[in-house]
């Protein structure tokens, strides 16, 4: 049997006990799961959400994780290869996924299980920056200071982006541990802002909260410079600022998780992946991308990580992070 996490359409987190699929489809890869990460935001969204009857039925949770390799029908992958992992509905918190092989890529020996099951969330703040035009020198802000926002400053950061960071908890706040980055509490960064940029705000603002209102969308808007981006990285339920958007002709984007192939069924669910030379970055060049900036040192996510937890402790763990996690930014589930 394979277990796996659910939110129920209560919104009560169970372990799922499922049948083995037996049959590998072509061009893709079975794998024995050994760690996945949550991505807070999203799944404490889809269990208040059932709890709210605002989302309907039983979902899976997650869609980040690394394993080995049981079963191969994809050429250059092979029985015993330490894959990472990502993209819902085919990776979730389970003991056992089938994936497409655009979908995996290959772990270095000196990249651990922990941080590399966070493939999914480095893809998506890869893409996030890529979209963005983010530039060598850019001023750049990051609203909120949960996993993936962590990430994404770490990444600016290491892009040679000057980086302010605001999370209203200070806990987060001091995990970012980073020179290059400043954080500071919301109700400070605009100070901190204008004066980093000389009065003129950042070339970027990304949302990375785990929603974000009408009021939130205004303040990042605020921030940024005269024909600035602000990157909706985060869900937002807001209503657009028009006004203000047309006063500073602010460039508003939505980035789509990790990138091109995200969502298309030719890409992933048959496993055919576009041309290198007319999509230079696809949802799994991005996931590469990633780990090898984890095997060669630009990034590291380790000290972001708390200890593994089994999956049946998943409903204390999320219970856990809805009380604001005492800066704990995720949990790691082991298998």
């Amino acid at each position: 049997m394979v277990r796996g996490l659910v939110v129920t359409a209560q919104g009560q987190i169970a372990v799922k006990e499922l049948a083995k699929t037996k049959e590998l489809p072509p061009r893709h890869v079975r794998v024995q799961t050994l760690n996945s990460v949550a991505s807070v935001g999203t799944e404490l969204g889809m269990i208040r959400g059932r709890r709210q009857g605002t989302c309907p039925g039983e979902a899976r949770l997650g869609y980040s994780a690394v394993g080995v390799v049981t079963e191969s029908a994809a050429e250059g992958f092979q029985t015993g290869q330490r894959v990472a992992v990502y993209g819902a509905p085919y990776v979730w918190h389970c003991s056992e996924l089938l994936v497409p092989a655009t979908l995996a890529v290959p772990v270095p020996d000196n990249v651990t299980n922990p941080s590399a099951a966070t493939v999914g969330l480095g893809a998506i703040a890869l893409h996030a920056l890529r979209s963005a035009g983010t530039e060598l020198g850019h001023e750049v802000v990051i609203m909120g200071l949960g996993i993936l926002g962590t990430i994404l400053a770490r990444l600016a950061a290491a892009a040679g982006c000057f980086v302010y960071a605001s999370d209203p908890l200070k806990e987060r706040r001091g995990r970012v541990q980073d020179p290059r980055i400043r954080t500071c509490h919301p109700g400070e960064l605009p100070e901190l802002v204008l004066d980093q940029t000389k009065g003129h705000g950042a070339d970027t603002v990304f949302l990375v909260m785990g929603t974000a209102d009408t009021e939130t969308l205004e303040e990042a808007v605020d921030l940024a410079r005269l024909r600035g981006t602000v990157s909706v990285v985060s869900d937002a339920q807001a209503q657009l600022p028009r006004a203000l958007l047309f006063k500073k002709e602010t460039r508003l984007i939505v980035p789509q998780a990790g990138g091109p192939g995200r969502y298309d069924e030719i890409y992933e669910r048959e496993a055919r992946d576009y041309p290198y030379s007319e999509v230079r970055w696809t949802e799994g060049r991005n996931m590469e991308s990633y780990i090898r900036l984890l095997a060669q040192g630009f990034l590291t996510v380790d000290d972001l990580l708390p200890e593994a937890v089994p999956l049946e402790e998943a409903p204390s763990s999320y219970a856990h992070l809805e009380q604001g996690g005492g800066g704990e930014l995720t949990v790691v589930f082991r298998y």
